[in-house]
């Protein structure tokens, strides 16, 4: 879809303001100081994340399977110490 050619263009800030105008709000999951939004923009996933309220990243998957697997390596990582 368009959208996705678009969104991977953007600076961090426009693609949080593309986001909340054309994605579709999925949720949110919280660890500690990490907060991970999830939204649906066409047919990728797209994953926000706050450490300490402040913007961490912003990443684009194109399957769920990728999603899920980046989402088990941070899950990982936060309990390594990391």
């Amino acid at each position: 879809m368009i959208y996705n050619w678009i969104f991977r263009f953007l600076s961090e800030g426009k693609k949080l303001s593309f986001l909340k105008k054309h994605g579709l709000y999925v949720g949110e999951k919280s660890f500690r100081d990490k907060t991970c939004e999830m939204y649906l923009l066409g047919k990728s996933y797209v994953e926000v994340v706050y450490k300490n309220q402040v913007l961490s990243r912003i990443k684009l998957f194109s399957s769920i399977t990728a999603l899920t697997q980046s989402a088990a390596n941070d899950f990982t990582e936060t309990f390594n110490g990391q």
